[in-house]
């Protein structure tokens, strides 16, 4: 077991930190989002309001993914792994669908306009680093494989991808 119990070790804290930092994330920007708010004297309208808490939302399924995938690999099974890719199935359809009313939003509130695409572009961006490509490097490695267009599939879309 000695290489195969390093490897396990190696991706229970890869997981776990990946479960960690989301959540953090979630925090950090709940937290920048009121300084900001407050700082702004008047309460975001919907136009920032909504593509913030689609951001948010899609900070917690990454940080409940990775701590599925932790739990896993703990248990030493994958029974779930079949609801985990029917669940996040569901979810990138509902995150989709959400996504696409961000420009109908932002349209009709363009009171703090930078934020609102600011942030809607950010959960663009998690939504594709999540469900489709990882896009989650170094700077100089994400502008090299930009240039070449050259983005693996993320973790969670090789499992959606998967069939049993």
């Amino acid at each position: 077991m000695g290489n195969s119990g390093s490897i396990k070790r190696a991706l229970a804290r890869r997981f776990l930190s990946l479960t960690t930092g989301e959540a953090a994330s979630v925090l950090v920007f709940a937290a920048l989002y009121l300084h900001f708010q407050q700082r702004a004297g008047t309460p975001f309208g919907p136009g920032v309001l909504y593509p913030f808490l689609l951001l948010e939302f899609l900070l917690l399924q990454g940080s409940a993914y990775w701590l599925n995938r932790w739990l896993r690999l703990q248990a030493g099974s994958s029974a779930n792994a079949r609801n985990i890719r029917q669940t996040y199935r569901g979810l990138r359809l509902l995150n989709a669908a959400l996504l696409l009313v961000v420009p109908v939003v932002i349209w009709f509130d363009q009171v703090q306009l930078a934020w609102s695409v600011g942030l809607g572009v950010f959960a663009l961006v998690e939504f594709i680093n999540y469900f489709y490509w990882r896009l989650s490097y170094p700077v100089p490695e994400f502008l090299r494989r930009l240039a070449r267009w050259d983005f693996p599939s993320s973790v969670l879309a090789r499992e959606l991808n998967q069939r049993r």
